[in-house]
């Protein structure tokens, strides 16, 4: 059946017509793998030889879709087969000359390792990541980090999992994963060294990779809550150095998943952790203050009843340097929400101050939104 897909292997080969009849191939396996549509008896016998076919193809397009095929195949497969054929084909292009190839592969990793044993998945893991963040292109590397928190959410309620703590005198080397150490930024010292070159400048810089913080932003989430609320306190000063950080997508990002962190480490430690943030955030740009201002009934609900009045104040504070109207009325809009469940948890008087800012503002239907959000049966139940 499948054989009709594929060019014939004595017809030259080497044609860009009958690679790219290759590459056509890889992709409809990689779409109709992903329908689940067909017996997975099918996919073993005639999809996945395909796919092992194309290891030593000569077209580094063709491997690349091979690639992304075995990632869509890999979980459909049995478990035997994904151990004895899909792991070893995915080591070959693991290795490609081709950084298009090799980062491919490194995406494929999350889809292969959700299918593996706890105790093959952490070899399995580890194994890639340490491959992929040391190698010498870029963009391979930042491959490395954009699946970092697929991969460490698979470790989720692991029973057999453990944390590692520091220990005096210990001579271990640095953790290279670490969020804030520079194993990443650029390929290791012996291979820089490696390189023979009459030239000065080294071909890599020595600079980290740009977006490395963005990826780490993007993937903080999944660390906290694989880690869980017990272990916030080895994450809180990283996340807050992310905070801070002078790249825009940083904070964005960072201020998009805000009120999840806080779901996730309680109201205590969001209080003790995400108050001075989110203050940052609210006077930041357009583009951090949208996400922020977009979750903020979760995120109150997810402080204490001081928390949650405290970031009203924060938010009063600064209601002026939100420039975007359409922000303040969004915030004014979400009051029938916040401000009723403040209220219920005593805490009127920052509502309130919140309120008239909103009802004093320069644009109409920022007030218009704020004279509406304000429901009279709430109000009575106040009273009582």
């Amino acid at each position: 059946m499948f054989s009709s897909f594929s060019p014939d292997p004595a017809a030259d080969q080497g044609s860009e017509e009958s690679a790219i009849g290759k590459m056509v191939a890889m992709s409809l396996i990689a779409a109709i793998t992903s329908a689940d549509c067909l017996d997975s008896s099918v996919l073993v016998e005639q999809f996945l030889p395909e796919v092992v076919r194309m290891g030593d193809e000569p077209m580094f397009y063709v491997r690349k879709e091979a690639v992304q095929a075995l990632g869509a195949l890999a979980k459909a497969m049995p478990l035997d087969v994904l151990q004895s054929t899909v792991l070893t084909l995915h080591e070959t292009f693991s290795k490609d000359p081709q950084w298009l190839v090799r980062r491919a592969a490194v995406l494929a990793v999350p889809s292969i390792c959700a299918r593996l044993p706890r105790a093959t998945l952490r070899t399995v893991a580890v194994r890639a990541v340490s491959q992929f963040a040391e190698d010498e292109d870029r963009n391979v590397r930042s491959g490395a980090l954009e699946i970092c928190g697929e991969l460490i959410y698979l470790f989720h309620e692991d029973p057999d999992g453990q944390l590692a703590s520091p220990r005096d005198g210990d001579d271990s080397p640095p953790n290279p994963f670490s969020p804030l150490q520079n194993s990443l930024d650029s390929p290791s010292t012996s291979f820089l060294d490696s390189v023979k070159t009459w030239s000065p400048i080294r071909p890599w810089p020595a600079s980290r990779d740009p977006e490395r913080e963005i990826l780490t932003a993007f993937n903080f989430p999944a660390v906290v809550l694989t880690l869980g609320r017990s272990q916030w306190s080895r994450l809180a000063n990283h996340h807050r150095e992310l905070c801070g950080d002078p790249v825009e997508k940083v904070r964005q990002s960072l201020a998009s998943s805000l009120h999840e962190v806080a779901k996730i480490i309680g109201p205590e430690q969001s209080d003790a952790s995400l108050l001075d943030p989110f203050g940052w955030f609210v006077v930041d740009v357009d583009n951090v203050q949208g996400p922020v201002l977009d979750n903020l009934p979760s995120l109150l609900r997810s402080f204490t009843d001081e928390g949650a009045a405290t970031a009203l104040r924060v938010l009063g504070e600064g209601w002026n340097q939100i420039r975007l109207w359409r922000q303040r009325e969004r915030v004014a809009q979400q009051f029938a929400d916040f401000g009723v469940d403040l209220v219920r948890r005593g805490r009127v008087d920052a509502v309130l101050e919140l309120l008239v800012r909103a009802c004093k503002d320069s644009v109409a239907a920022v007030r218009e939104a704020a004279v509406q959000s304000v429901r009279p049966p709430d109000v009575v139940h106040r009273g009582s």
